[in-house]
């Protein structure tokens, strides 16, 4: 059975071969293909280079270097609205093996059905083609936007699931499409259709996932409150499943107040009646980013007042204190790295730091976080560093 440190060794060898932009990145840090096997073999993995995630924003310019578009495949690409979102490619081995993870990470299995608080995947080809003509160079390949992988991962797993955006208001969107507004306006699930489909549920005594972008649903679930008020009686059986961030109160194109993870989950409980036993366990938060193909599930801690996460099982996280490069102490904060233990066919992302922040919570043997918890955006973050240097040197080359 091939070992995760050989796994990992054929993933940063196939990155090598592959990818000048890598080649770049190891050079600047004086290091060859044998000098990795070392730090491998000596289980200092947070000593490997790691891709800076931003190096795949659109406003680097640099996305079809780091693809490798001889194998077929699509790209991946993060919200438009963001201002400046990241391109990374994935061949269709890889787009799966990103659709499992989210789906295996958004799956409750004893739900059979519930409500999606998100853009329904029937949309995907629509925004693609809207979303592509931002992008110079990519008429000849797909392109997927990542706010649909999770709809493509809950409609593998609930067979009874209802979407709270429901469509495009093709009237007003022209209106305000000739007033200079292009983004378009959504149909939505009146209060009392997500009263019926949730006292379904209650009437019938089953669980119910409630799930989706958390600007959307505490909206529209502190919406619905207010309209009918009155509580429901689910007890254990409501299941409230988040991701994509938004807690900041900015997702894409949702702009909201700052999100209190404590009392989110207090006004929850309150709604659907659920005992506080069960918190640790009815509460769930995904933590994903465009430029890894892992996902890490967290389950909210009453006593931090947060989620508490672990790392995908193919994945090692490294909590790094940005200045010295190294793990921090357990109860300290630094910026996150995920390491995939897996080949990633389409664009080399076995090694990425991100500009997120985490607070460590428990570390391992090799000193990886095994709990972390209060992820947030770094501050002050400039564009600047390791990956303008990488992208100097692969146009010298």
């Amino acid at each position: 059975m091939t070992s995760k440190d050989e796994k990992l060794e054929e993933a940063i060898e196939y990155q090598i071969k592959t990818f000048e932009i890598y080649k770049a990145i190891l050079k600047e840090d004086g290091l060859a293909y044998q000098d990795i096997k070392k730090i491998i073999k000596n289980k200092e993995y947070w000593r490997i280079p790691s891709i800076d995630a931003e190096m795949f924003k659109r406003s680097r310019n640099l996305y079809l270097d780091l693809a490798n578009t001889n194998v077929e495949g699509i790209f991946h690409c993060s919200s438009s609205t963001s201002g400046d979102p990241s391109l990374v490619y994935l061949s269709y081995s890889d787009l799966e093996y990103k659709l499992n993870n989210f789906s295996q990470s958004l799956n409750v299995e004893e739900c059979s059905g519930g409500i999606g608080f998100a853009f329904p995947s029937t949309f995907s080809e629509k925004v693609s083609k809207r979303m592509k003509k931002l992008f110079s160079g990519l008429d000849n390949y797909k392109l997927l936007p990542v706010m649909f992988f999770g709809s493509l991962g809950v409609e593998k797993n609930y067979e009874d699931l209802h979407y709270y955006v429901t469509g495009i208001k093709i009237i007003k969107t022209i209106a305000n499409y000739l007033k200079g507004n292009k983004r378009p306006v959504y149909n939505y699930l009146s209060n009392d259709d997500l009263y019926t489909i949730i006292k379904k549920y209650e009437e019938k005594k089953e669980p119910i996932m409630l799930g989706g972008f958390v600007l959307l649903l505490y909206s529209a679930l502190k919406g619905l409150k207010d309209h009918i008020n009155k509580n429901f009686n689910l007890g254990n059986k409501a299941y409230i499943v988040t991701g994509a961030g938004g807690w900041s109160g900015v997702k894409g194109i949702f702009k909201g107040e700052k999100i209190n993870k404590q009392r989110f989950v207090e006004e929850m409980c309150e709604l659907f009646n659920i005992d506080r036993r069960y918190v640790s366990n009815n509460f769930r938060d995904m933590y994903a980013f465009t430029e890894s193909p892992t996902t890490h599930l967290g389950f909210f801690d009453i006593e931090l007042g947060d989620y508490k996460f672990k790392p995908h099982p193919d994945s090692m996280i490294y909590i790094i204190n940005k200045n010295s490069g190294e793990p921090v102490n357990e109860g300290e904060e630094g910026v996150i790295k995920v390491i995939t233990f897996r080949k990633i066919e389409g664009s080399p992302t076995v090694v990425v730091q991100q500009h997120d922040v985490a607070r460590l919570i428990k570390k391992g043997k090799y000193e990886e976080a095994l709990e972390f918890t209060n992820i947030h955006r770094e501050k002050g973050y400039k564009p600047a560093g390791c990956s303008l240097k990488a992208a100097e040197l692969l146009r010298k080359e």
